[in-house]
C-alpha cells in the first residue's frame, strides 16, 4: 500500500476490483454554503457529541459533516459503523479468551423523520462491493446456463451429472428473508454479510413465518459460534466462524415484537439509538438535509465507497493472514471499570442483572478496532500482523460508547415497562400446551377459549396462536371463529 496514496481519476473499472486498485484518498467535501446548520435542542435524545464527530476517521467524518441535522449525523454514524464492521474481514481481537471480529449489531428506534433512513446512505457506500459480486454472479450463471444447455443436448447415457446452479456471495443480504435463505447466503459468502436498515416488523414477521426463526442465527453470528442446519436436500450444513453485521430500524411500538424482556439474549449484543419523541418535519425544509449540493454529496459517497471497497478487497485476499488487533493493559483496565459502572447503572434502574453490561466491552472494542483500522487505511499506513489500538481510537470509542449506553438504558427501561404492563396478558407455556392439544383434537377457537379461560372472549388469542403455529382449521367457521 502506498505511503502517500493519490486519488486516480478512475479508481475502478467494472469487474476489475481488488489488488489492481489503489487506495482512494478522500478529500474533504466543499465548504458548506450559508445554510443554517443549527437544530433545536431535542430534550430526551442522546446524540453523539460534535466533538466526537469531529474526531472521526475518513470516510466517516466527511460523510457525516455533509449532513445538516444532528439527528441525521448520529443516525448515519451508527449506520456507517455497521457497514464498516461488515467490510473489514480478517481482523480480530481477543476478549475473555475468545476471538471476536468487527461485525456489529445495531438497532435504531424512533418515529418518522428521525433519521432512520440514513441507512440508505451507508448502503450506497457499499455499492461498489455489491456491484462486483453481481458481476461475478452474472458470469457464473452464464457458464452454468451454457453447461446446462450442453448437458440437455447430450444423449442420456452420456450426460453425466447435471450441472449445479452456482451460489454466489453477497455483501448486503435481502431484508425480507427466511432462515434457509439466510444460511444459504452465509454459506456462499464465507459466513460474512450485512443486513442493513431492515425494519424490525419485517424481521418479526419473517421470524414467525414457516421458515423463520433466524434471530438465533444473529446471536450465533455475534459470538462467531458454529451454525448447524439440516435439510433434506443437502443434509447437515455447517457454517464456522459466521460474521454477520446487522442494522435494524423501527418505531418504538414495534420493539416488543422483537425483544421480549431485558434478559433477552439479543438485547445485550446490540448497540442502540432510542429516540422516542418526534424530531420535527424536515421534509418541507427549503434548505434540505445537506450542507453541500446534492451532486457534490453523491460524488463524496462514491469516493467514500472506493475507500471502503479498497480495504474490503485487500482484506478478502488475505484471509490466510489474519491481523490480530491488540489492546494495552491500561485500555483493558478502563474497559473493566466501564463494565463495573454499567453494571451499577443497570442494578440502579432495573434492580436485577442484564447481559448488556457484560457485553458492552465487546461492542466498545469492535468500535475501537474499526476506528483505528480506518484511520490507518485512510492515511495509507500498513496494517501489521499485530496492530495495537492507539489511545486516540480507544478514547473515541469510549465517547461513542457512552452515547450508545445512555440509549441502551432507555431501551432497557422501555422493555422492562412493557413486560410489567403485559404481565398476565400473554399465553403461558401451560396454556400453549393445552391449546396445541385441543387444536389437535379438532376443538374450535371458542371451545378452547372457554376450556382454558372460562369464556369465549379469548378466541382471538387462540386464533393468533393457531396461525403462529401454522395450524389450519379443517372445519367450517362457527361460534364466531375465524378460519
Amino acid at each position: 500500500m502506498e505511503t502517500n496514496p493519490k486519488q486516480p481519476a478512475d479508481l475502478y473499472t467494472e469487474g476489475n476490483l481488488g489488488k489492481k486498485a489503489k487506495l482512494a484518498k478522500l478529500v474533504a467535501p466543499p465548504e458548506p454554503t450559508n445554510k443554517d446548520t443549527s437544530e433545536p435542542t431535542i430534550e430526551g435524545l442522546h446524540l453523539f457529541p460534535k466533538k466526537v464527530l469531529d474526531k472521526l476517521p475518513e470516510p466517516y467524518k466527511s460523510l457525516i459533516k455533509a449532513h445538516r441535522y444532528e439527528t441525521d449525523q448520529s443516525a448515519l454514524l451508527l449506520s456507517l459503523l455497521v457497514v464498516g464492521s461488515g467490510t473489514l474481514p480478517g481482523i480480530y481481537f481477543y476478549h475473555g479468551g475468545k476471538k471476536y471480529y468487527p461485525n456489529m449489531m445495531a438497532y435504531h428506534i424512533g418515529p418518522a423523520a428521525s433519521g432512520k433512513g440514513n441507512a440508505s446512505t451507508a448502503r450506497k457506500v457499499s455499492d461498489l462491493i455489491q456491484a462486483e459480486y453481481r458481476i461475478q454472479e452474472e458470469k457464473a450463471l452464464a457458464v452454468y446456463l451454457n453447461d446446462l444447455a450442453i448437458w440437455k443436448k447430450a444423449k442420456k447415457d452420456a450426460r453425466g451429472l447435471e450441472p449445479t446452479k452456482p451460489t454466489c456471495p453477497l455483501l448486503i443480504y435481502p431484508d425480507n428473508t427466511t432462515k434457509p435463505k439466510l444460511i444459504a447466503n452465509l454459506r456462499a459468502s464465507k459466513g460474512r454479510g450485512i443486513i442493513l436498515g431492515q425494519e424490525a416488523d419485517t424481521s418479526t414477521q419473517a421470524n414467525k413465518g414457516e421458515h423463520g426463526g433466524f434471530t438465533d442465527i444473529w446471536r450465533q453470528a455475534a459470538e462467531h459460534e458454529t451454525i448447524t442446519y439440516g435439510t433434506k436436500q443437502d443434509g447437515n450444513l455447517e457454517i464456522t466462524n459466521p460474521q454477520l453485521a446487522v442494522l435494524l430500524t423501527s418505531t418504538p411500538g414495534q420493539v416488543p415484537g422483537l425483544i421480549k424482556s431485558v434478559e433477552d439474549g439479543m438485547i445485550s449484543r446490540v448497540a442502540f439509538l432510542y429516540w422516542p419523541n418526534a424530531v420535527g418535519n424536515k421534509v418541507q425544509d427549503p434548505d434540505g438535509k445537506l450542507t453541500i449540493e446534492q451532486p457534490q454529496f453523491e460524488d463524496l459517497v462514491q469516493r467514500s465507497g472506493k475507500m471502503i471497497a479498497q480495504a474490503y478487497w485487500e482484506r478478502s485476499d488475505e484471509d490466510s493472514h489474519e491481523i490480530e488487533f491488540c489492546f494495552t493493559k491500561a485500555q483493558g483496565q478502563r474497559s473493566l471499570a466501564m463494565t463495573e459502572r454499567y453494571c451499577k447503572d443497570i442494578m440502579d434502574r432495573l434492580d436485577r442483572h442484564s447481559g448488556s453490561d457484560k457485553r458492552a466491552p465487546i461492542i466498545l472494542k469492535r468500535i475501537a478496532m474499526q476506528l483505528e483500522v480506518r484511520r490507518l487505511l485512510a492515511e495509507g499506513l500498513p496494517l501489521k500482523s499485530k496492530t495495537e489500538c492507539s489511545d486516540w481510537a480507544f478514547d473515541l470509542a469510549m465517547e461513542i460508547m457512552e452515547t450508545l449506553w445512555l440509549n441502551t438504558l432507555e431501551v432497557l427501561d422501555l422493555v422492562n415497562k412493557i413486560a410489567k404492563n403485559s404481565k398476565g396478558k400473554h399465553t403461558t407455556k401451560d396454556q400453549a400446551e393445552r391449546m396445541s392439544q385441543m387444536l389437535s383434537e379438532g376443538k374450535t377457537d371458542a371451545q378452547i377459549s372457554v376450556a382454558i379461560w372460562g369464556d369465549n372472549t379469548k378466541r382471538q388469542r387462540v386464533a393468533d396462536y393457531r396461525k403462529a403455529q401454522n395450524i389450519h382449521l379443517d372445519y367450517p367457521s362457527k361460534d364466531g371463529d375465524p378460519i
